[in-house]
């Protein structure tokens, strides 16, 4: 068993601390031919610490791992200052707003590590002087939510049907037909759409199912 970091949303964090979202999709990179994953033109393995997809065009790798491995999850946070003795910090995650306290045994190894920003320590009396992190700034000391991989399979964006848009963590909206898909369609666009793997591409996607485990 390997861990891997994930980023989600703030959104998508909410989702699944409520335990609504239990599936991920990501953009295969770079997009395979067309024709790759035709139905009876493929095979996957598992290669060494990855799933892997076979096809007469060659093949694409997993780079989230394979069933059983784990994901830490990346959010958006920042940490407070609690004393000015740098004995002890609290970590403030933005989704909730929840917070989780790391005392020096362990601040001291972080404070030399130099696996964090300078702008996520906090001084001062005010918590609105201190500024929120870029998930990708998250170290592993940090995270509070880890996930296992329960399965992993690939699709075309668009063969999503309700019930998975649903384990993505999307709701009935009634305001738009009824359809989660369409929920997920915007959300998925809000991500994507600029990085070139819009809906309307209908790219190649890794599909990940998970349960939470911390």
């Amino acid at each position: 068993m390997r861990e891997r970091p994930i980023i989600f949303s703030s959104e998508m964090i909410r989702a699944i601390l409520k335990e609504k979202k239990t599936q991920t999709r990501r953009p295969i990179k770079p997009q395979p031919h067309p024709e790759a994953f035709s139905i009876n033109h493929h095979r996957h393995i598992e290669k060494g610490d990855y799933v892997t997809w076979i096809n007469p065009f060659g093949e694409a790798i997993c780079p989230y791992g394979k069933p059983g491995d784990r994901l830490w999850v990346k959010e958006t946070w920042r940490i407070i200052s609690l004393d000015g003795l740098l004995q002890a910090r609290k970590v403030e995650y933005k989704a909730d707003r929840k917070m989780k306290e790391f005392y020096h045994d362990s601040m001291f190894n972080i404070h030399e590590s130099g696996d964090w920003p300078p702008s996520a320590w906090g001084y001062g009396d005010s918590f609105k002087d201190i500024r929120w992190c870029s998930p990708f700034f998250m170290p592993r000391w940090a995270s509070r939510i880890t996930l296992e991989i329960i399965n992993i399979r690939i699709e075309r964006l668009q063969e999503i049907d309700p019930m998975d848009a649903l384990h993505e963590g999307c709701h009935i909206d009634w305001s738009i037909e009824n359809c989660p898909e369409k929920q997920f369609q915007r959300v998925w666009d809000s991500i994507y759409a600029k990085k070139g793997f819009g809906w309307d591409k209908n790219p190649w996607v890794w599909v990940i199912e998970f349960r939470r485990c911390i």
